[in-house]
């Protein structure tokens, strides 16, 4: 038992009508409102049924003839109708469009002598004689309109032709026309819109109107079917292609980004020759400062050490001496952390292995040195490198006066783009509250920070351990 409540497909039909057997697979079945094909040769009954064509309601459908060409008779509201099951295709056989009566749903029987259909009506007999039927035939359909926002138009586009419009010319109404004047009013339309890809949809009528498309390029494809629902015999076809703002083009997101890159490229050169300039400032500042003052500083030194020799001498030139020295050395440290040369992270770890060795060599301290590849291209800016040199070198000095070490190490790690620094001794260690009296460790502990950097100094009776990260 095949009931609509186990068949959604049935549910649209409504007070079957009849059942026809039109070959030896297919069956029709006719309603109230349509009617459906049913296909026997699976072992389940399928439904397709036919509810409207053309997106238009078929009314009610009652007796049914299938003819000797395969084509399937329904006598209909209006007339009848004849389906093509091969095709899908439903014509329409009406007052409107033949010399069919007003009755509706009227009986129809075959002749297959004369191979007519007879119809009947009230107080008479419609025919169609197949050998003779004459259809009309299927028009052409033509664009006979058409209006465009800002845009004059020099005449009406033909099939196969192009339309260009700017972004403002977006709104366009369509007016197309069926060669087909017989019941001009049920012929029936559908247009495709977009790309090959895009669905067909049914026009409610022969005109059709865009608002606000988009930039880009459209295909426009319209078909249509006359009253006996023969299609167009051709497809008009129009290609529609709106031109972007001049913002959205290609040469002037070129242009924006092309100025935007030479903007760019203006402040890292800018930078750059300001980098030079003062590379260039710093290299004669530190010169200036060894020729003129380096000279100057060495004489005084060397008079000083000359009358401190003598035995009358007061002692007060053996001091101006040695602190002449001393601020010779500290002026030497001044000129090597100005000038540029002496930039990268590579010249400021070997002036630290230099001070080790010229320091704590002497003092007979074995000095072990554990230091990775440095990169060559890390380089420190004048501030950062002096912090970074003079952590350690305060480090080296404690070691040389307090620790009583004789053996000291100092190692250099990088890993993940952070620097590992050590510097640790075997002396006796210190006393940190003692030690926290006086500026060394506070010092440190700032230059750390001031390198954004973290510093760790533990101290034992193993030794003294002082480590970097940054």
């Amino acid at each position: 038992m095949y009931r609509q409540k186990n068949h959604p497909e049935l549910k649209v039909l409504k007070n079957l009508e009849d059942i026809e057997s039109i070959s030896d697979e297919k069956m029709i079945l006719t309603s109230f409102n349509g009617f459906c094909v049913i296909n026997t040769f699976a072992d389940t009954l399928t439904f397709r049924p036919f509810e409207s064509y053309n997106d238009k309601p078929l009314g009610g459908l009652k007796n049914i003839y299938s003819d000797p060409h395969r084509n399937v008779w329904i006598s209909t509201d209006y007339g009848v109708a004849r389906f093509n099951p091969a095709t899908s295709t439903v014509t329409n056989f009406t007052y409107y469009n033949s010399n069919i009566g007003l009755t509706p749903n009227p009986d129809i029987s075959y002749s297959k002598k004369t191979n007519t259909i007879f119809i009947g009506q009230a107080q008479a007999v419609n025919t169609i004689v197949l050998d003779s039927l004459n259809i009309a035939p299927a028009g052409k359909i033509l664009l006979s309109d058409l209006h465009i926002d800002q845009y004059h138009l020099s005449g009406i586009p033909e099939s196969g032709q192009a339309l260009d419009l700017n972004f403002e010319q977006n709104n366009l109404y369509f007016e197309f026309t069926n060669l087909n004047f017989t019941n001009a009013q049920n012929n029936s339309y559908k247009y495709q819109f977009g790309g090959e890809k895009s669905n067909w949809k049914v026009m409610s009528d022969n005109t059709l109107q865009f608002s606000n498309l988009g930039y880009g390029n459209y295909i426009l494809k319209v078909i249509g079917e006359n009253s006996f629902g023969l299609k167009s015999s051709n497809e008009f076809l129009l290609y529609i292609n709106i031109s972007p703002p001049f913002w959205r083009t290609w040469w002037f997101n070129g242009l924006i980004i092309s100025i935007i890159s030479l903007f760019i490229y203006g402040i890292f050169k800018y930078r750059d020759i300001q980098r030079q300039k003062l590379d260039k400032l710093r290299h004669t500042l530190a010169r200036d400062l060894h020729d003129d003052m380096g000279s100057t500083l060495s004489h005084i030194r060397m008079m000083s050490e000359r009358e401190s020799m003598r035995r009358e001498s007061n002692q007060s030139f053996k001091t101006i001496a040695d602190k002449t020295a001393e601020v010779m050395n500290n002026m030497t440290e001044i000129i090597w952390s100005i000038n540029p040369k002496n930039d990268s992270l590579k010249n400021i770890i070997e002036k630290i292995q230099e001070f080790a060795i010229d320091t704590l060599e002497p003092m007979g301290m074995d000095i072990h040195f554990d230091i990775d590849d440095v990169p060559g291209n890390i380089r420190l800016n004048p501030e950062h490198r002096r912090h970074f040199y003079l952590i350690f070198k305060e480090a080296i000095n404690n070691t040389a006066k307090y620790s009583k070490a004789n053996r000291v190490i100092f190692s250099f790690k990088m890993e993940n783009k952070k620097m590992f620094l050590k510097f640790s001794d075997n002396g006796l260690g210190f006393d940190p509250l003692l030690i926290k009296r006086g500026n060394g460790l506070k010092n440190m502990e700032s230059r750390a920070m001031a390198l954004n950097g973290k510093i760790n100094i533990s101290t034992g009776e193993h030794g003294t351990q002082i480590s970097l990260l940054f």
